[in-house]
C-alpha cells in the first residue's frame, strides 16, 4: 500500500474518531451539566412555580374562506419541581439515542468510504455516490452467489468478509471482554439505528 493510500484512510479514520470523540464529549458534559445547573437554578430560585411551560396552539381553519381561530391543544406541557428530575433524565435519554445514530451514521460513512478507496477506486478521485456505490457491492455479492442480506446493512460484512481474511478474522473477535464479535456488535447497532429512525 502507498503512502498516499495510507493518509487517505488515516483521514477516514480521523473523521470518523472526531465525531466520536465529539458525541462523547457532548455526553459527558450534558450528564454533568444539567444536574449542576437544575441545582443553580433553585438555589436562585428556591420556590419557583415551575420552571417551563408550553402549549400547542393552532389555528381551526375551514375549508371556506373563514381564516379560523386559535385554540390551544390540552394538555399543555409543564416542568415542575415535581418533575424535574424525570424530565431531565428523559432529556439526557433522548441526546443518548440522537448520539447513538451519529455514531452509527459515522461508522457506515467511514466503512462505505474504506470499501471504495480499497476495491473501487475512482481514477479521478473523485467520490463515487453511495447508491452507486452499493449497487456495486451488492452486485459483487450476487455474482459470488453469497446472501445479499440489505437489511441493517449486513451487505456490507458480507462483501468485506468476502474480499479480506484480515477483516473476517477482526470480525470474530471478541468485542474487548464480552461475549460478542465485532460482527454480532455491528449487527446490533445498525439494528437499533434502524429502530430509532424508523
Amino acid at each position: 500500500m502507498d503512502l498516499d493510500a495510507i493518509g487517505q484512510y488515516k483521514q477516514l479514520m480521523q473523521r470518523y474518531s472526531q465525531v466520536v470523540f465529539r458525541v462523547s464529549n457532548d455526553l459527558q458534559f450534558w450528564h454533568t451539566f444539567l444536574p449542576a445547573a437544575i441545582e443553580a437554578h433553585r438555589q436562585i430560585y428556591p420556590d419557583p412555580p415551575f420552571y417551563f411551560e408550553s402549549g400547542l396552539f393552532v389555528y381551526n381553519i375551514s375549508l371556506n374562506d373563514d381564516p379560523g381561530w386559535l385554540y390551544p391543544l390540552q394538555p399543555s406541557f409543564t416542568i415542575d419541581e415535581d418533575n424535574i428530575a424525570a424530565s431531565r433524565v428523559a432529556f439526557f435519554q433522548w441526546i443518548q439515542v440522537i448520539s447513538l445514530v451519529r455514531v452509527y451514521n459515522s461508522l457506515e460513512t467511514l466503512v462505505y468510504s474504506a470499501i471504495e478507496k480499497k476495491y473501487f477506486p475512482s481514477p479521478t478521485g473523485k467520490k463515487m455516490a453511495t447508491k452507486a456505490l452499493k449497487t456495486k457491492i451488492l452486485t459483487e455479492i450476487k455474482a459470488a452467489g453469497l446472501k445479499d442480506e440489505i437489511n441493517n446493512n449486513q451487505f456490507l460484512l458480507t462483501f468485506l468478509k468476502h474480499r479480506s481474511t484480515a477483516v473476517t478474522h477482526f470480525l470474530r473477535l471478541p468485542v474487548r471482554d464480552l461475549p460478542y464479535t465485532w460482527e454480532s456488535f455491528f449487527i446490533f447497532l445498525s439494528i437499533i439505528r434502524h429502530l430509532i429512525v424508523h
